[in-house]
């Protein structure tokens, strides 16, 4: 009588079964590294610190060029926003051509606003696109009053 040996077919099922789990595993792995790539390079292209500093900048040269001009006794009103726009003028000049370098459109324009022959505040329009990423905001800077 011959004696049936099922052993080695045991053997060879569970090392098709341990190397179907491998190869699933190793998917998935390689899918998370993928998304994982992804999702840094995204973050990563988005100008958030080149926004950020246009915006800073900006508010403040605003601010500081109307304080200036509130404090300035000799101009009247519609000298006073001459200058300010002038002065504005300049630097937004001087932005876009820095970011223009850098192959960035960058548009930045002021709008002052009188009260009592002072610059009360200036509304401020800011556009930057860098070929992907599109921005755009209004903001208005209040300037002290002297």
């Amino acid at each position: 009588m011959m004696k049936r040996d099922d052993s080695g077919q045991f053997l060879l099922l569970t090392g098709v079964i341990i190397s179907i789990g491998m190869v699933i595993l190793l998917i998935f792995l390689n899918q998370s590294s993928i998304a994982g790539h992804s999702s840094a390079d995204s973050i990563m292209s988005f100008p958030k610190n080149d926004i950020r500093d246009i915006r800073n900048e900006t508010i403040g040269e605003a601010y500081l060029i109307g304080e200036r001009e509130n404090k300035n006794t000799l101009h009247n009103a519609s000298m006073k926003m001459d200058t300010f726009n002038a002065s504005f003028n300049q630097y937004a000049s001087n932005v876009t051509r820095l970011f223009e370098e850098k192959g960035c459109s960058v548009n930045l324009t002021a709008v002052p606003a009188l009260d009592n022959s002072t610059i009360s505040n200036a509304t401020i329009y800011i556009y930057y696109n860098n070929g992907e990423t599109r921005y755009f905001e209004n903001i208005t800077v209040k300037i002290p009053q002297v």
